[in-house]
């Protein structure tokens, strides 16, 4: 079996009205059986309707418009690099492997555009990006499925930086997976980094991503910020019914004190505000007896703040501004 490892770089291309990620450069790796490297393929692609590269692809391969502009199409290359597999290959099977699943979908999609042979041919290409990382563990867990090629070089001892060229990320791939078959010792510093930094990412996004929503809880909860609600005098007529209520809404939001709120008896006053903070937005309820007061807390959230948006508007009378 011959083993071969696979990249390409792409580029979104218009065409008909509409982006097409399109091939601009083809570089893979040959072995034989024993996974011993005999030969290298790299080409550049021009696409169809190609007027010059994006900035982000341009600043990342380092590429020039007038490299691909005087490529040959994909059909070509593509020719080219059959021929350079059934060289070696002769009647043995070919196996490809590549980093993600985008290399076998952009190729397949180039080739189905069109019309090629080789589609087939890179539908079979194996995914080797899951297995790789499957090893990088932090104290005997895997904490994520899939690392970048940059983290696993590091982590397998793999030296030198990825430069986003086709032939030496193919070249990475295959020294990656080769430390990966012999079962190298991985480097724990660099896995410990790594974990660090994404524990970081991940609080930090969620954050993020907690204020974004406090910001449209805060819109939506805009017409009850900042103010009381005092107990309706239709609840204080219809208390069992109100009490009843209570308890579902209370249950519907999940609060903690649901068993506190069935055993207390009716008070003299019941009250509802909103209060909003920097990081969290929050509905009190505060049941007030003759000589004591009991305060109920509720975090808004997307799953409630519908259903304490529905028992505030019930039964409450939402007038006053609070002042004190």
């Amino acid at each position: 079996m011959i083993h071969v490892y696979i990249d390409n770089e792409f580029d979104a291309v218009r065409m008909q009205g509409r982006y097409l990620q399109q091939v601009i450069a083809i570089g893979a790796c040959l072995c034989d059986d024993a996974f011993v490297h005999i030969d290298s393929f790299y080409s550049l692609v021009c696409p169809a309707g190609f007027r010059r590269l994006s900035p982000h692809v341009r600043r990342m391969t380092h590429l020039k418009d007038t490299e691909i502009q005087k490529a040959s199409k994909f059909p070509q290359v593509a020719d080219r690099f059959n021929a350079w597999l059934q060289h070696y290959a002769g009647e043995e099977a070919i196996c490809l492997y590549s980093f993600g699943p985008d290399d076998a979908r952009t190729l397949c999609a180039n080739a189905a555009f069109y019309h090629h042979g080789s589609e087939q041919l890179f539908a079979g290409i194996v995914d080797l990006q899951t297995l790789l990382s499957s090893r990088v563990r932090w104290r005997g867990e895997v904490f994520h499925k899939t690392h970048s090629l940059e983290s696993l070089k590091q982590i397998y001892r793999i030296r030198g930086e990825v430069n986003h060229n086709a032939l030496s990320d193919a070249i990475d791939l295959y020294r990656i997976h080769e430390a990966y078959r012999m079962e190298r010792a991985l480097d724990e510093e660099a896995i410990g980094h790594l974990y660090r930094t994404m524990r970081q990412k991940q609080v930090e996004g969620m954050k993020k991503r907690r204020r974004h929503q406090l910001e449209r809880l805060r819109v939506q909860m805009e017409d009850l910020l900042d103010q009381k609600g005092w107990l309706a005098i239709r609840a204080l007529k219809q208390w069992d019914s109100f009490h009843a209520e209570l308890i579902t809404f209370a249950q519907q939001v999940q609060l903690s004190s649901v068993r506190s709120l069935r055993e207390r008896p009716r008070p003299i006053q019941v009250q509802a505000t909103f209060h909003s903070g920097r990081d969290h937005l929050r509905c009190w309820l505060l049941l007030r007896y003759t000589q004591e007061c009991y305060a109920y807390s509720i975090d808004v959230h997307y799953s409630n703040v519908e259903h304490i948006r529905r028992f505030i508007r019930q039964w409450f009378d939402v007038e006053h501004h609070c002042n004190d």
